[in-house]
């Protein structure tokens, strides 16, 4: 995605520098060098540059009529510098939060025009054949009975629960708690997983937009390097609904053997996004 010429966004910071931001399809990312700037004003400028951040990205931008090449951070980057320098940590992301963040808050339907030059977009999820035309040309093996019970569930054609389901414990809990802290980052924040479970599950005529999210979550968990990322998602909408179906109906056969189907087919999803 940062092949891209990305448009940089100026916000001026408290301190007076200016903090540049540029947007991608699962979140903003900071100008390494102004936050730096930011943190360690005490250092000169070859000092700063010569601190290593982990994770940092490399964005094209256009500044001053040019093309360049410049390092980028995201708000796990910038969390990760707080080891020294935890009190300043927080306050500039605290600031980010309320200064930037809400310039780019967007609900699902302003995100779709990213996904349009990846090929899962296209998929025509009434159409059997459009799904299987995607993965014929993936290198995994699928099995028709998996591909019609994904069709049916996503299009709602199973009945679905009309709650929320629970964690079953507190390990699912704070799985639960990751997610929807993340899915709050790139779209416009529910007050409570419950809501946005409503809101992307309950509501809509499909499962779509519940499996954008977990699309959007999964790729900022990529970004992070979690390692408990499968975890996370199957605290996610998709997988929590399936869960919710899967305990209160039973004429549709073992619908829980869909979740390894689902969590494959989001990793082919993640990883047209991730190699672009």
């Amino acid at each position: 995605m940062n092949q891209l010429c990305q448009k940089v966004w100026e916000f001026e910071h408290p301190s007076g520098c200016k903090v540049r931001v540029i947007e991608n399809v699962i979140g903003i990312e900071l100008f390494q060098s102004d936050v730096l700037q930011i943190l360690f004003p005490e250092l000169r400028e070859e000092s700063r540059e010569a601190i290593i951040v982990n994770n940092a990205n490399k964005s094209k931008c256009c500044l001053n009529g040019q093309i360049v090449e410049v390092p980028t951070v995201d708000a796990m980057a910038v969390h990760a510098l707080g080891q020294s320098k935890a009190k300043e940590v927080r306050r500039l992301m605290q600031w980010v939060r309320k200064n930037i963040l809400p310039y780019f808050k967007k609900d699902l339907d302003d995100v779709a025009y990213y996904y349009s030059r990846y090929n899962f977009f296209q998929i025509d999820y009434n159409q059997r054949e459009s799904l299987i035309a995607y993965l014929r040309n993936q290198e995994k093996k699928w099995q028709d009975k998996y591909i019609d019970l994904y069709l049916q569930f996503i299009n709602k054609r199973i009945p679905l629960s009309t709650r929320c389901p629970h964690p079953s414990d507190f390990s699912d809990k704070l799985l639960r708690d990751e997610y929807y802290k993340l899915g709050n980052t790139v779209i416009e924040p529910s007050k409570s997983y419950e809501e946005l479970y409503e809101r992307l599950v309950l509501i809509p005529g499909n499962l779509l937009k519940a499996q954008e999210l977990d699309l959007l979550v999964l790729n900022l968990l990529k970004k992070m390097k979690c390692e408990n990322s499968t975890e996370v998602i199957k605290q996610g909408l998709f997988l929590q609904t399936l869960h919710s179906v899967a305990i209160n109906i039973t004429s549709f056969g073992n619908i829980k053997e869909l979740t390894p189907f689902y969590l494959e087919l989001i990793e082919c999803f993640s990883n047209e996004m991730v190699k672009d």
